[in-house]
């Protein structure tokens, strides 16, 4: 029986002997099943025992409750985290212990802090070394026992609970390339300070910067240039997002005026398509269409490997995005809203090393409406491999 209404003890591998196992649950009605699955996996288990199981005293009982100290938002340093528990029936159970685990939401791996039959299974507190922009989840589960310990009475373990804190003081995010890949060893910085870090292996970053307003940049990397400099507000106690995408350029990007700072320079717009400052992934401006409109632009590239268009875009109604070249569109997509600031990418399949024309075109038929589009550019796309099926008689 598998399903998320059904909860199942840890496997126990034990033949013909009695075992303990014990489980909590919240009740959601006034009734509940217990199943039990009974697993012949020897060939020579006798026929007297083959898959057959016996239960002796057998209890429902009202499990521990364990209280989780934690608050929602705290800054970085040193977090206190503290729990409790509440025994329904102290007159027959008392605390045995607590299993107290924790994990960095980034990483996603719980750690074991103690576990209730440790000699420390009854501490209460701990304190965790905090990192800024982290996410961190503790859960703790008590147990409850007959006494000192009977071995006629199963030990009852109560329901996990769980609670996460968010550190804050912080600017968070991913430094990718333009084809969505997380780069490592990138400078984040507070423009004009000291205040740096390394964006990590899969190019997540956290910059410590205390509350308030900041201009967040990126440091240039294998060729590619980061984006203008970005405001972001912090607030006390609190985290800001912001995703850094480098792009090629130069003669490795096939469009210009990819940030739409302060026009449409380079761009044919018809319409409604203007340069806006009342959104923004990076930098100060975007390319908004408030209404009908389409915008477009085409260059001559030479050798360039898998052609490969991406932008960020925000927007409240659906529009079309093409991949250019001098015929025509050889790709297009189309887009539908979102309420966030969202990576996009669109293949051409102009292959290896391809020269001519290269341009892309938005477009977008309703009426009014507010479509942000933002840091657009044309560069090589990612290495493509392919694995060799190989078949046998």
């Amino acid at each position: 029986h598998t399903s998320a209404n059904i909860l199942w003890t840890d496997w126990v591998g034990t033949d013909n002997a009695w075992t303990s196992p014990a489980l909590a649950y919240t009740a959601a009605g006034s009734q509940a099943t217990v199943f039990i699955q009974v697993e012949n996996t020897e060939p020579d288990v006798g026929s007297a025992y083959l898959n057959t199981g016996y239960i002796d005293n057998f209890k429902f009982e009202l499990a521990p409750i364990a209280t989780l100290n934690l608050p929602a938002q705290a800054s970085p340093g040193s977090v206190n985290v503290s729990w409790s528990v509440t025994i329904p029936d102290p007159s027959f159970w008392s605390l045995w212990g607590y299993d107290v685990q924790y994990k960095d939401e980034s990483v996603g791996a719980w750690q074991t802090i103690q576990e209730h039959d440790d000699s420390n299974g009854d501490d209460t507190n701990y304190t965790l070394a905090a990192k800024a922009g982290k996410v961190y989840t503790f859960r703790v589960r008590p147990w409850q026992q007959h006494g000192t310990g009977d071995a006629a009475t199963t030990a009852m373990p109560g329901v996990w609970q769980e609670k996460s804190v968010t550190i804050g003081d912080a600017v968070i995010g991913r430094v990718i390339n333009h084809a969505g890949l997380g780069l490592s060893g990138v400078t984040v910085a507070v423009d004009g300070t000291s205040t740096t870090t390394t964006s990590e292996a899969d190019g997540a970053y956290a910059l410590e910067t205390g509350d308030g307003t900041f201009a967040i940049v990126a440091g240039s990397f294998d060729g590619l240039t980061p984006p203008p400099a970005t405001t972001v507000n912090v607030p006390a106690g609190g985290i800001a997002e912001l995703d850094l995408m480098l792009r090629p350029t130069g003669a490795a990007q096939g469009l210009t005026n990819n940030d739409f700072e302060s026009d449409l320079s380079g761009w044919a717009p018809t319409g409604s398509a203007s340069a806006s400052t009342a959104d923004r992934h990076t930098g100060q401006g975007s390319l908004l269409m408030a209404d009908s409109a389409s915008i477009s632009q085409t260059n001559n590239i030479t050798g360039m490997d898998r052609p490969l268009l991406s932008f960020w875009y925000k927007s409240d109604a659906s529009f079309t995005v093409e991949f250019l070249n001098g015929s025509g569109a050889v790709a297009s997509k189309t887009l539908s809203s979102v309420s966030d600031w969202t990576y996009v990418s669109l293949d051409s399949g102009l292959g290896e090393a391809y020269s001519g024309q290269v341009g892309a075109k938005f477009t977008y038929a309703g009426g009014a409406a507010n479509i942000y589009i933002d840091e657009v550019g044309i560069g090589e796309g990612p290495l493509q491999m392919y694995f060799p099926i190989i078949f046998r008689n």
